[in-house]
C-alpha cells in the first residue's frame, strides 16, 4: 500500500470524501464531526496521523513529565506518542510505514490511534492536569503552597473494616 492507496481507503470507509495531499504534503478530516485528524505524507510510503489535544496547551514541567512517561514504550500512548510543537501546543500522533501493510492491518492501526487520542482528549488531559495539583499550573501550586497542602493519607476507609 503507499500514500494515495491509504487516503482513498480513508475516503471509502470513513465517508470523508475526496483527499489529497496539498503542496506541502498535509490533508486532514474530521472524524464523525468530532476529532480533526491532519494526515502528513512523509514519503510514497510513510504517512503520519496527528490530533492537536485540546485544553493541554502550554504543559507545565510536571505534566510534560507525565507525558513522556505515556510516551515511554506506548504505556499510555500505545503506537502513538505525544509531542510539542514550537507555540507548546500539545499533539498526538501515529506513524505508520504502509509498505506491506494489509487494509486490515492498516485499519487496525488506525482505529488504534482514534482509540488513544479519545482517551487523551476526553479523559487523560483531565488526569493530567488533576495529576499536576488539580489543575493548577505548578507554579501556581508553588505559591498556593502556603495557604493549600495535599495530603495523601491513603485510604479513609480501611476495607476489611466496612
Amino acid at each position: 500500500m503507499n500514500t494515495a492507496e491509504a487516503l482513498d481507503l480513508f475516503s471509502n470507509e470513513l465517508e470523508t470524501g475526496p483527499l489529497s495531499f496539498d503542496g506541502e504534503g498535509k490533508t486532514s478530516f474530521k472524524l464523525d464531526d468530532h476529532y480533526k485528524i491532519t494526515i502528513h505524507k512523509l514519503n510514497d510510503a510513510v504517512m503520519e496521523w496527528v490530533f492537536a489535544l485540546r485544553d493541554a496547551d502550554y504543559p507545565t514541567d510536571e505534566m510534560m513529565r507525565l507525558m513522556l512517561e505515556s510516551n515511554m514504550l506506548g504505556n499510555g500512548t500505545g503506537a502513538a506518542r505525544f509531542f510539542l510543537d514550537e507555540n507548546d501546543r500539545v499533539y498526538i500522533a501515529s506513524r505508520l510505514d504502509l509498505t506491506d501493510v494489509s487494509e486490515d492491518h492498516f485499519a487496525e492501526r488506525f482505529s488504534l490511534f482514534v482509540n488513544a487520542i479519545a482517551f487523551w482528549q476526553e479523559e487523560g488531559v483531565d488526569r493530567l492536569n488533576e495529576a499536576v495539583g488539580y489543575g493548577l499550573p505548578l507554579d501556581m501550586l508553588n505559591d498556593a503552597a502556603v495557604t493549600f497542602k495535599i495530603d495523601d493519607e491513603g485510604l479513609l476507609v480501611d476495607p476489611d473494616e466496612s
